[in-house]
């Protein structure tokens, strides 16, 4: 639904590709932790409950999530503080037809608005495996992230050790 939905749009921007190539993998290696999962998460409470109620997560996550709030004001940072599988997480924002992002072409990440028109719009997936789980959780808290250079910036433009590919012509 979704890719075909922008398909055009994915086909359409060079940059796109970019963000496959040689990326920052500390970024999407890193796995979420158990409350910027919930904080990402939860507002798609009903999608989000039957994923972690089925058999597979269930003990120990659908734990955590049943006694969120008890965890929070008791800050239980062991649990808090705990990964989150990338497997589960990956699921998590595939549930989210709905969540979609957009990515300037100065590397600003934001949650697409629905009047938004952007050279680059993404789903919640996309942004999870190719930019961690966790830029998810800052868009929707803060209300944008800013990706490093390298994840965004073209590659002619980088230039080899971060000088331009094409020097400046005089007078620029």
């Amino acid at each position: 639904m979704y890719a075909s939905k922008h398909s055009e749009n994915f086909n359409k921007s060079r940059s796109i590709t970019l963000f496959c190539q040689e990326m920052d993998t500390s970024l999407c290696q890193r796995p979420m932790k158990v409350w910027e999962f919930q904080s990402a998460f939860r507002w798609s409470s009903a999608s989000l409950d039957s994923l972690l109620h089925g058999k597979k997560w269930m003990v120990p996550f659908g734990e955590y999530f049943d006694r969120f709030d008890d965890l929070v004001r008791s800050q239980d940072r062991d649990v808090l503080d705990s990964p989150v599988p990338i497997e589960l997480s990956h699921a998590a924002a595939a549930l989210c037809d709905d969540l979609v992002f957009t990515i300037s072409d100065t590397g600003n990440v934001r949650r697409q608005e629905p009047n938004d028109i952007s050279e680059i719009t993404v789903s919640a997936v996309h942004i999870h495996d190719h930019f961690g789980g966790a830029v998810i959780e800052e868009v929707l808290e803060k209300g944008s992230y800013r990706l490093p250079e390298a994840l965004w910036k073209p590659r002619a433009e980088q230039g080899v050790g971060g000088q331009p590919a094409t020097p400046p012509r005089v007078g620029d």
